[in-house]
């Protein structure tokens, strides 16, 4: 099983490319991450798989999150796969940045981190390598017949058709060390977004066991501004209600 803490302190200490600028800068946790942090802790302590539905606004750092944790799980645990899937190969390259930059900062861990190719890291255990790889959602049908421990399904929404989803969430075992995490942006109830669409819902009705979270853009810090500098602000009662309610936050 991961263990959390222990993954957010190891994150902490890793350089990671600053989303705007590319320049490293160390692994800090926004107020969204937390919140993905605090509802995995919940699922654990009720001796639960993680498994987690993620409706998104863009940029929010859930995905560098993610396979953050999905080093820090093939770090900590012999003989485990994990796997990332993105929807299109541009977005499997940038996701895959991550982890890759990641390992790069690791102090010694005590045994080796060979080079990474173009879709696998590898890491050496006395009692059996881990991996961490790489795939689109075009490619997920020879994922069958794996078994994977850690599984994060990125950009979901845009898949076409229900194919990564059967072929690969039944290779997670239904065991509390393992890890599903599909996220995406919304789009739409129809065409590829569809089997998302009808996840979410099952998740948000509690026909699965599945975490329905929504992070919105105002749960990115860098997505607000202090009400003050609206000149005209509060326009009315519903305006001044929702100022004060961020400030009672301390956001």
């Amino acid at each position: 099983m991961i263990n959390l803490d222990a993954a957010a302190t190891l994150l902490a200490s890793l350089p990671i490319p600053d989303y705007e600028s590319q320049a490293m800068v160390p692994f800090r946790f926004k107020p969204s991450q937390i919140t993905l942090l605090s509802r995995f802790k919940a699922q654990q302590a009720k001796g639960m798989p993680i498994r987690a539905i993620i409706c998104k606004s863009r940029r929010f750092g859930g995905s560098a999150f993610v396979d953050g944790l999905g080093v820090a799980h093939c770090i900590g645990e012999e003989n485990v796969n994990a796997m990332i899937v993105a929807h299109r190969k541009d977005s499997a390259e940038a996701l895959f940045r991550v982890p890759s930059t990641l390992i790069k900062g690791l102090p010694s861990t005590g045994y080796d981190i060979p080079e990474p190719t173009q879709k696998k890291i590898t890491f050496t255990h006395p009692g059996g390598d881990s991996t961490l790889s790489i795939a689109t959602a075009g490619d997920v049908l020879g994922g069958r017949g794996a078994a994977f421990s850690f599984l994060h399904l990125s950009e979901a929404a845009g898949y076409q058709g229900k194919a990564p989803f059967t072929s690969l969430l039944s290779t997670v075992a239904d065991h509390p060390s393992t890890v599903i995490v599909v996220e995406s942006t919304a789009n739409k109830k129809t065409g590829p977004g569809e089997a998302f669409y009808n996840m979410w819902c099952d998740a948000i009705y509690n026909k699965s066991e599945y975490d329905a979270i929504f992070i919105g853009y105002l749960d990115d810090i860098l997505c607000r501004r202090d009400a003050l500098e609206a000149k005209d602000a509060p326009i009315g009662d519903d305006e001044k209600d929702i100022i004060t309610y961020w400030r009672i936050l301390g956001l």
